[in-house]
């Protein structure tokens, strides 16, 4: 993760960028003082509830994941056949999945953890909770 974390920070300065990046309180994960990146770290035991992911974001792509899964069993049972799921088509439904999580779901997921952008007010008010 440090050399990531110092080659984003590398590229971060080349485009003229800062950026915050939130970071679980895991041990492993590196404490570093860059210069375009400056980390913060969620408090101990917060982690679940600071992170967009577990607001909704992962729960949406195990739903788009799912369907997917299921629309091959129906066509397997409406074939006559059953056909074994590779690992393509897998990474083939991930990305699927993946590309069809909406900006403003991410967004929610965002305002329910308190992260706001001036602008943001009319969106937040529509989450539900």
């Amino acid at each position: 993760m440090t050399d990531w974390l110092m080659k984003f920070d590398k590229k971060m300065i080349k485009s003229q960028r800062k950026v915050l990046l939130f970071v679980d309180n895991a041990a492993p994960h590196p404490h570093l003082k860059l210069q375009n990146v400056e980390l913060v770290f969620f408090p101990p035991n917060m982690t679940s509830h600071c992170q967009p992911l577990d607001q909704g974001i992962i729960q949406q792509f195990k739903k788009l994941y799912r369907k997917q899964l299921l629309q091959k069993a129906i066509a397997d049972l409406d074939a006559g056949e059953s056909s074994a799921i590779n690992v393509l088509d897998a990474v083939y439904w991930v990305a699927s999945a993946q590309a069809q999580i909406k900006s403003k779901t991410v967004k929610k997921c965002f305002l329910r953890c308190g992260f706001s952008h001036q602008g943001d007010e009319q969106l937040g008010q529509t989450i539900d909770k």
